[in-house]
């Protein structure tokens, strides 16, 4: 792919797709259906994936403004992935089941903080969903996990390993 600011190439060849700053990318060799290749699209807010040479979005669209009052950042429970705001995913790993492990990065309305969230991204029918497994909250820290996931992995057994970045 071409290394720019734009999003283009969704469902067609995959050299000739645009990515902007891809910050992590995950392979599910598949000895059957062919290996695919997943990439954390960082600048188009979007997990992409190459199968076959083709490359698609399986999460993320455009950012949402941000929210005028103090809101609670979203988290996903069984939303179309790729009807949903992701915020520079930096970090990604795939199980063997085909499942994606998403962080990304959440800024807080006032501007001044930052808060990690981990996702999970299955294929479902003829798409994909998402929920988000880990996340922090702006406003209420105390009622989330004290943990800021930094990193991912999944072995072989689909078993899935978070670091904390606190």
């Amino acid at each position: 792919g071409i290394i720019s600011a734009d999003l283009t190439g969704d469902n067609g060849p995959a050299l000739l797709a645009t990515l902007a700053r891809p910050s992590d990318v995950a392979l599910l060799e598949d000895p059957v259906a062919g290996d695919i290749l997943y990439i954390a699209d960082f600048g188009n807010h979007r997990i992409r994936q190459v199968k076959g040479g083709i490359i698609s979005t399986i999460a993320g669209r455009e950012l949402d403004p941000p929210p005028a009052s103090p809101t609670p950042i979203p988290s996903f429970s069984g939303q179309d992935a790729t009807q949903v705001s992701l915020e520079y995913p930096g970090t990604i790993a795939v199980a063997p089941s085909g499942t994606v492990y998403a962080i990304d990065t959440v800024t807080c309305p006032d501007s001044a903080t930052t808060h990690n969230r981990l996702h999970k991204i299955y294929p479902e029918g003829q798409g994909w969903k998402i929920s988000t497994l880990i996340e922090h909250n702006c406003f209420n820290r105390a009622a989330y996990p004290a943990i800021n996931p930094a990193g991912v992995a999944v072995d072989q057994e689909g078993n899935l390993f978070v670091s904390d970045a606190q």
